[in-house]
């Protein structure tokens, strides 16, 4: 279902028609300078709009620009992004989408891996053909957007095959996990504060039985608030200690959710022994340096690496490498980019080593509020300083706090979708996966006093936005029990396990972005549905099969075993499965007739009296009875 129908209204008035808009009046310019009616980018940016279809068709997107040094460009609509390489002089650059009816960000962005002096991509002009172009920057714009992307390329068509099911059978669908990751930061330290809720089978009515079964029921996902930071890891230099880190590894494999891992460096919380090269080497002290170093590759080794008994990577998909570099930057400092580029290769590295593919984040907070920048250039310049250094590719995700303040509006410190999108959008032309790692409202504790009611709407909105934006893979909860936060104003449940809004405002759009459905199947054996793309449980016939539909693949087949008994696979037990047995037969101990394999009703290696007699049990006229044997 599509919201803001106010906004499409609009849309539907104004009808479809072609405008041609200046570079310089795009909506939405993230970086870069203006020239006459041109808008000009040295560095990685975009310009952009948004454009609504009010039915599916053809969208026709042309940009008039002109490259120095043949900058890249790419014009990006939803998933599809279709690169140019821009030469000089102003050349026209054309592409055709193909779109369902909704709301979008078109984004033309300068997209260039490693830069070149002098590359510059100068856009004269963008013209859009097909679809009514609202060319300003709104909340009701950019959660319109969201909204469309996740309708429309979040779930996708599945035909499903289910061999050996006649048409009229009924299917249950079910997802059972998301594709994208919907989770939650754990308390816990390693010397046993706050670890309570990681015991195995807790009291039932405990806190910590309260907190794991709110866990199970409302995520996919787990991040560690504190123990998996190097301070926890490493009271004593050298001496690994981890119990309350394992038993979160243990809980997420014993419960099926998804891990990420917070933190592998970062200025705060270090052991203090690290603290102490820290300061040293920040003083120029070369010995302290190389010491400091040679510590951070043993924490790679155990960190991400096979360098513990049960490699810690295994358990996780991505994971915070250097924290808050910007905001905390005395790692920076004295290792500069290059160094801090060779610690990412060198995590790498041992991600290839121990044979996963786990992704390297770079996290950073006020992203979205208090920085003065509503697209987060600060943040992508960082990352292209990191991965220019890296010559390439070395930080392989971008993690994003979004602490929200008291204030809904459009300052610099208040809760904006728009700025959401535009700050999105702009980390996107980077083309890597983006986590919101970390979110939350403040709360009192922090003298802010936002309502209910706010939070809910902040948190709602917020993960339209981020569930609605391509690059997206993840959204955190940075805790959700009001005593167990750090910004506690979201909290789904106060001090007594008293629900909140907050909470409401979750299971709301989890019940929205849900596929749980009763179908028949239809000729072909084949059962067509749009499902969320992410693990599904397919029950037909009293059996259920797993599935996992991933996006771009449209046919899945599953074989489905007849009940026992139904030897012509017609999912009943009658006399007509009586006349295949017949000619099946093959005696005491004969072999198989060609085609009879699937007739060795008792699985002993031939078709003979013995499957007949436990047919003949499990036989009671139109349906098979309810008997153990025959339900195996």
């Amino acid at each position: 279902m599509m919201r803001f129908v106010p906004y499409l209204l609009i849309a539907s008035i104004l009808g479809p028609m072609a405008l041609a808009i200046d570079g310089k009046d795009m909506a939405l310019r993230s970086s870069g300078t203006d020239s006459g009616n041109d808008w000009v980018l040295s560095e990685n940016g975009y310009i952009g709009t948004y454009m609504t279809l009010l039915s599916p068709g053809l969208v026709t997107i042309t940009v008039e620009a002109s490259g120095q040094q043949t900058p890249h460009m790419n014009i990006v609509v939803a998933d599809t992004s279709t690169r140019f390489d821009v030469t000089s002089g102003f050349n026209n650059y054309q592409h055709d989408f193909d779109l369902p009816a909704g709301t979008y960000v078109v984004r033309i962005e300068f997209n260039n891996d490693i830069p070149t002096a002098g590359r510059v991509l100068t856009i004269r002009e963008v013209t859009i053909t097909g679809a009514v172009v609202s060319n300003s920057s709104t909340n009701t714009g950019a959660l319109a957007a969201a909204d469309t992307y996740i309708e429309h390329f979040r779930q996708g068509l599945v035909n499903l095959e289910l061999i050996g099911v006649p048409a009229g059978t009924p299917v249950h669908v079910e997802l059972v996990e998301h594709a994208f990751m919907f989770g939650t930061a754990v308390g816990g330290f390693n010397l046993g504060q706050g670890s309570e809720w990681t015991r195995p089978n807790p009291p039932l009515g405990s806190n910590a039985y309260l907190l794991q079964k709110a866990i199970v029921a409302l995520f996919n996902a787990i991040v560690p608030s504190n123990a998996g930071k190097w301070q926890q890891n490493e009271f004593s230099r050298d001496s690994l200690f981890y119990p309350v880190l394992q038993n979160m590894f243990n809980f997420a494999q014993a419960k099926d959710l998804r891990m990420r891992m917070h933190n592998l460096i970062w200025g705060n919380q270090q052991p203090s022994w690290v603290g102490t090269l820290l300061s040293q080497a920040a003083a120029g002290n070369m010995t302290a340096k190389n010491e400091l170093r040679n510590e951070i590759s043993e924490r790679i080794d155990y960190y991400i690496g096979d360098g513990v008994g049960a490699d810690w990577s295994d358990y996780y998909v991505e994971v915070d490498i250097l924290n808050e570099a910007v905001h905390v930057p005395i790692y920076m400092d004295i290792f500069g980019a290059d160094g801090i580029a060779d610690i990412y290769l060198e995590a790498l590295q041992a991600a290839a080593t121990a044979g996963n593919t786990v992704r390297l984040y770079t996290n950073e907070y006020n992203v979205f509020q208090d920085s003065g920048d509503y697209y987060g250039n600060w943040f992508r310049r960082h990352i292209d300083e990191l991965n220019n250094a890296g010559s390439g590719r070395v930080v392989t995700g971008i993690g994003v706090q979004c602490y929200e303040n008291n204030a809904i509006g459009t300052s610099f410190d208040a809760h904006y979708p728009a700025r959401k999108m535009q700050t999105l959008q702009n980390l996107s032309v980077l083309g890597l996966p983006i986590s919101l790692t970390e979110f939350g409202v403040k709360g009192p504790r922090e003298g802010h006093f936002t309502t209910e009611a706010d939070a809910a709407r902040m948190l709602d909105e917020t993960m339209r936005i981020v569930f609605g934006t391509a690059q997206a893979t993840a959204f955190f909860m940075w805790g959700f029990w009001q005593t167990d936060m750090f910004r506690e104003g979201a909290a789904f449940y106060d001090a007594n396990w008293n629900e909140r809004q907050p909470l409401y405002a979750w299971q709301d759009l989890m019940a929205v972005w849900d596929t749980d459905l009763s179908l028949s199947v239809g000729a072909g054996s084949v059962v067509k549905f749009t499902g969320f793309y992410g693990d599904y449980e397919i029950t037909v016939a009293g059996r259920t099969y797993d599935l996992t539909i991933e996006k771009g693949v449209t046919d899945y087949r599953i074989f489905v075993a007849s009940p026992p008994g139904d030897f012509d696979f017609d999912f009943d037990g009658d006399l007509a499965d009586f006349g295949v047995f017949q000619a099946c037969h093959s005696g005491a101990d004969g072999p198989y007739a060609p085609g009879c394999e699937n007739k060795d009703f008792d699985g002993d290696g031939d078709v003979d009296q013995s499957d007949y007699a436990l047919f003949h049990r499990c036989l009671s006229g139109p349906n098979i009875a309810a008997d153990a044997d025959c339900a195996s």
